[in-house]
């Protein structure tokens, strides 16, 4: 769980008659990948520090929500001593609750005993990371960790960036359909066991072999995802469409559903 390689390269770009600087680095924490893009034109003075703040952001957020660590926060508290609690914990814990609600307690945070935010952590922290971007005037910017997404403006070549859902049936990586990301930015995450079987806590029926959700927020889709997962896909169009989720389903034989939220975003 603990940051251990970072790659970091800058190209300069000529686009019409306008240069753009384009960054970009790999590397690997919360016992997945992540990696970053963004670009901003030469004339633009960025802090250079911009890379040591996203990685000191990235290992602030282990400590507070690794479930590996012995000195992590989430390991250290209880729910009696919430009003010691960091606010990143209060933040999630209370967005958690909000899900639960929602959707009859198919999301919960409280597993054994021990308090678990692993199906939220990973999009909250790459809000954080996005946070960190706009604070320091990047505005084209693609951000992912663990397959968590947010992006937002124009990739390098000053088109739209792309993302993709992986095909939940091929044993290799394949894409099973590409998307165009909109400029004004969104966040997308998606949830299913079939790289990693029972992984997902939960009952319910289990049709669904991949679940895409998109939201402003990755830390609300990221959690999103693992609910419409756990919730299957009859529960999980009825509250898609009470709470206006776009949702994106896989079945386990091969049909696609999605809500009418999602149909928005991609007629």
């Amino acid at each position: 769980m603990t940051l251990v390689v970072r790659h970091l390269l800058l190209i300069l770009l000529l686009v019409g008659c306008q240069q753009f600087t384009y960054t970009t680095s790999n590397g690997e924490i919360y016992g997945t990948s992540y990696k970053y893009r963004y670009v901003h034109p030469e004339t633009q003075e960025l802090d250079p520090l911009i890379p040591e703040k996203i990685e000191k952001e990235l290992n602030r957020i282990d400590l507070i929500f690794s479930t590996y660590k012995d000195n992590s926060e989430v390991l250290n508290t209880s729910i009696e001593e919430m009003n010691s609690w960091s606010k990143d914990l209060k933040y999630l814990y209370d967005l958690s609750l909000n899900l639960s609600e929602i959707s009859k307690n198919s999301f919960d945070p409280l597993q054994g005993g021990i308090l678990d935010f692993s199906a939220v952590a990973k999009g909250y922290a790459v809000d954080k990371v996005a946070e960190i971007m706009q604070e320091n005037g990047i505005s084209d910017y693609f951000i992912e960790i663990g397959g968590e997404i947010k992006a937002k403006g124009l990739a390098p070549h000053r088109g739209n960036w792309k993302w993709a859902i992986e095909d939940p049936f091929s044993m290799n990586q394949k894409i099973f359909k590409s998307f165009s990301m909109p400029f004004k930015g969104l966040s997308i995450a998606t949830s299913g066991e079939y790289k990693n079987p029972g992984h997902i806590w939960g009952g319910g029926p289990r049709d669904v072999a991949n679940v895409t959700v998109l939201h402003e927020s990755a830390a609300y889709a990221d959690a999103w995802a693992t609910t419409m997962y756990v919730l299957g896909t009859k529960e999980g169009l009825k509250i898609a469409e009470n709470e206006q989720i776009a949702v994106f389903f896989i079945k386990k034989d091969g049909e696609t559903l999605n809500s009418s939220q999602w149909s928005r975003i991609y007629p």
